[in-house]
């Protein structure tokens, strides 16, 4: 047993977890937030906490699927001299899913994953904390109270009326013609989204 602990081989493969375990627990999160924004107000608390329930609860039994993965090192075949094993697709596989999974739900806002999904629902929740920081510098002003599901319903409220129409005046004016769809290269020069090229 200390020649498990002591062998650096296990830590290696304990860090390699733990960092797969850290980016899904991420999309977790993101595509929780994304669901969640979808609903009513009155039913989003709940369906967060159910749904981080259940993310924890996959989230571990994915870990021990994972550590026994891990040992399979076993190549099952060679790609230009490279030995690829289970572990190794595990991992190819798994980035690739959290490519394709982050880009599917982003897809039918112009703008990108930030200013829905990542910037300003974070700094709608870290505002009222620099808020109270600089309350607590300022001389005369009492200790200020932070009301954390306040902050969490303005945060929630900003997501949902959030839409791509100013992203979209933005790249009009600059002369794009904006096509909403599932696009696909058509060829030299030509996309085709929908149908239409």
């Amino acid at each position: 047993m200390i020649e498990l602990f002591s062998d650096p081989q296990t830590w290696i493969t304990l860090l390699t977890l733990s960092a797969i375990e850290i980016v899904l627990g991420i999309d977790n999160l993101v595509f929780i937030s994304i669901a969640v924004s979808r609903l009513p107000v009155h039913k989003r608390e709940v369906a967060r906490k159910f749904g981080i329930a259940v993310a924890c609860i996959s989230r571990i039994l994915l870990l021990l699927t994972l550590a026994w993965l891990a040992g399979l090192t076993h190549d099952l075949f060679r790609v230009l001299g490279q030995g690829i094993s289970v572990r190794d697709l595990v991992l190819i596989v798994g980035g690739a899913f959290l490519l394709v999974k982050g880009a599917m739900e982003i897809r039918e806002l112009i703008g990108g994953e930030c200013a829905y999904w990542a910037c300003i629902p974070s700094k709608a929740l870290l505002r009222p904390a620099e808020l109270r920081v600089q309350a607590r510098r300022t001389a005369g002003v009492d200790e200020p109270r932070t009301d954390w599901r306040d902050a969490a319903e303005y945060r929630d409220e900003m997501i949902r009326h959030l839409d791509d129409s100013a992203q979209i005046r933005g790249y009009e004016k600059r002369g794009v013609t904006v096509v909403k769809g599932e696009a696909r290269i058509a060829g030299p020069g030509r996309v085709e989204v929908d149908g239409r090229v």
